[in-house]
């Protein structure tokens, strides 16, 4: 090497050429096997190169409780402690200037964090700018291929009513959970919205193989729910009251998307917040499952409330802290504790609110209602 060889340059052009060599696979295996194979293999090749950090499968304990639906799932990773504070700061859209360090999903940020290492694939959604699937570095759902998709630009998480960045717009992030799991079914995918669960701000979603993957509860009481349109499950042995959406996407995308844009319009204060799941039940149909909730408060948690996000609204509850894991040792995460966590954020009035959309909509003759147990009021 000659004194005016630039080992920097080098190494960026080095990393580029693999990504596009990379991208040029994932591409021909997205055609012909499909999006979800295309990621997978992507999550296989950065799990192989050393990307992918912690134990090879997430321990798990079930929390039985006599007075819910559901039992409740503790994910005990303390490998994941090591990313708090990872991009947390919250940054305003516009202000992340690349290659600075301060958002951890913009593109150059991640190649620079990990020394030119990571690689992502991007890819088209409709009518959207194009967005990139990364390994995630702290997976959840392991042994589960577990990605994070995220704008190239830099937008907020927040969701939105009305936006004109298509990384945050309701109708945007509700029209790509939806083309997402039908181009890839074996996949879910989620999304935290920002105040509800995500500790960054920039526009992403969650997405991980089901095969391989525990369902999540609240997904799984869904499941054996009536095939309706819309159906709404509100009663005491759930503390949260949620929606799930169940059809073909033109059949609920608008629908579900009139619904949260209410439902975040309706507070001035921006208080009303979110979060949201999708995967597919077969035969083109989506399930969107919707949690209207409020804003979870910085600075006054309660054990784990303060950083509650979809996995947790869903009724499974990832444990990271040393504080968090003495908590479960000593019996303080509990089912107890976790009901009366969840039901710290459940919105006053959410059932009027439901109900006034239902009418409004039109909707009497295509919702079903669940109450007590799992009892159809409706």
């Amino acid at each position: 090497m000659g004194p005016n060889f630039d080992v920097k340059q080098f190494t960026i052009d080095n990393y580029l050429r693999t990504w596009c060599a990379v991208e040029k696979s994932l591409k021909k295996i997205e055609a012909d096997r499909g999006l979800g194979q295309a990621l997978l293999y992507l999550y296989s090749q950065q799990e192989f190169q050393g990307i992918v950090r912690g134990p090879s499968e997430t321990r798990s304990e079930s929390l039985l409780d006599p007075l819910a639906l559901i039992s409740w799932i503790a994910l005990i990773q303390p490998h994941r402690a090591a990313r708090n504070g990872v991009g947390a700061a919250p940054v305003a859209p516009g202000t992340a200037n690349a290659g600075i360090g301060v958002c951890a999903l913009c593109p150059r940020d991640i190649a620079i964090a990990s020394a030119w290492s990571q690689l992502g694939f991007e890819f088209d959604l409709t009518g959207q700018s194009r967005w990139i699937a990364w390994a995630n570095i702290w997976p959840i759902f392991r042994p589960a291929a577990h990605l994070v998709v995220s704008s190239i630009d830099h937008v907020s998480q927040a969701l939105s009513p009305s936006s004109s960045e298509s990384g945050n717009d309701v109708r945007d992030v509700i029209d790509a959970l939806c083309e997402i799991v039908t181009r890839a079914p074996s996949c879910a995918v989620y999304r935290n919205d920002f105040g509800a669960g995500s500790s960054v701000n920039h526009a992403h979603f969650h997405l991980y193989h089901r095969d391989a993957a525990f369902d999540l509860p609240l997904e799984t009481l869904m499941s054996r729910l009536p095939d309706e349109l819309v159906t709404v499950v509100s009663t005491p042995l759930y503390p949260l009251t949620c929606v799930r959406f169940r059809g073909t996407p033109s059949e609920i995308t608008s629908l579900a998307a009139a619904f949260l844009i209410s439902w975040l319009s309706l507070d001035t204060s921006q208080s009303n917040r979110a979060n949201l799941f999708a995967g597919s039940c077969g035969s083109g149909k989506v399930d969107l499952i919707l949690v209207p909730r409020t804003q979870h408060l910085e600075g006054s948690r309660d054990l784990i409330a303060g950083a509650f996000g979809t996995c947790e609204c869903m009724g499974a509850f990832v444990l990271t802290s040393e504080r968090d894991l003495q908590a479960l040792r000593d019996h303080r995460i509990s089912a107890a504790s976790i009901r009366k966590a969840l039901a710290s954020i459940q919105p006053p009035h959410i059932d009027r609110f439901i109900d006034d959309f239902i009418a409004g909509h039109g909707l009497s003759n295509a919702y079903a209602r669940i109450s007590h147990p799992l009892r159809r009021t409706h």
